[in-house]
């Protein structure tokens, strides 16, 4: 059976397109975070999220939408911000490096950050979903050098298949596992973990945001109406993470933590709102050592 595009991953780009950029020296932005979140998303959602792109940059839409969603808007924009901002870092430090996108979905950051210019940067998805992604995107011209790498991760060997698509070994790489970790047991994120450990050269970095067993900050009696959500839509919650056991997951595979934030951590370095209905979602960032 073909595997339908991931209902979050389709979610987490709309919210990209209707969060604030970065702002300029003023505190004004001049856009949305992600400008191609509505050409890289199917038919109706991506017309809709072009459609209120514009009142979501009005102080009184954007708070609209953030109250509307949940949260989930600003969630997204304070955490794609923190990813990039230790993306670029990473650009800034590191010569010769490439990027790793597992779980790529509708991501648009090959497109969007010109500091990823002529940058080798590999997609790693399902078949059917890249191919979604990729006749979408097939009139945008993106500032990173593309490899898509389909990944059928019930099948496939994720060494196998980066070596077949001439991923390089010896370059340092930035590793972004976006959103993924949750939905993953265990077993699965710690054997993840290590095929990438096996797969970077050192000094390379892993940037991976992980759900927290409390989930949100709501009385413990919605917690199952939560889970349940989630294994509605088919994507149950299977991985959830203390600091102390994702420290301990990224260490045993070989990375040494070097930074763990939350939202309101993100939005005191961006200069944003602290998030009102704040999600129990960390970012962190270890290096191969």
């Amino acid at each position: 059976m073909e595997k339908k595009e991931s209902l979050t991953a389709l979610l987490v780009s709309a919210a990209r397109g209707l969060a604030r950029g970065e702002a300029d020296a003023s505190g004004a932005s001049d856009g949305v975070l992600d400008p191609f979140a509505k050409d890289l998303l199917p038919g109706r959602m991506g017309a809709a999220v072009g459609a209120l792109g514009a009142v979501a940059l009005t102080r009184a839409g954007n708070v609209a939408l953030r109250l509307a969603t949940g949260g989930l808007v600003h969630h997204i924009e304070l955490r794609t911000l923190a990813i990039d901002a230790a993306l670029l870092r990473f650009l800034a430090r590191t010569e010769l490096p490439q990027v790793m996108l597992l779980g790529a979905g509708a991501d648009a950051r090959a497109y969007r950050l010109p500091e990823l210019t002529d940058v080798p940067f590999f997609e790693v998805d399902h078949p059917s979903t890249q191919a979604e992604k990729r006749a979408r995107a097939a009139d945008l011209a993106p500032h990173a050098d593309i490899t898509y790498v389909p990944v059928d991760f019930e099948k496939d060997s994720l060494a196998r298949s980066l070596d077949a698509a001439r991923f390089d070994r010896t370059r340092p790489t930035f590793v972004i596992w976006e959103g993924v970790t949750m939905y993953l047991t265990a077993e699965a994120a710690k054997s993840t973990a290590a095929v990438l450990s096996e797969l970077c050269a050192t000094g390379s970095a892993l940037a991976v945001t992980y759900a927290m067993p409390e989930l949100s900050p709501v009385p413990k009696s919605t917690r199952p109406l939560i889970r349940a959500m989630f294994s509605l839509i088919g994507e149950p919650l299977r991985g959830l993470y203390s600091r102390a056991d994702m420290a301990r997951l990224l260490s045993d595979a070989g990375f040494s933590p070097r930074e763990d934030t939350g939202p309101f951590e993100w939005a005191q370095a961006h200069a944003r709102p602290p998030p009102v209905l704040p999600m129990l979602e960390r970012l962190a960032v270890a290096i191969k050592g």
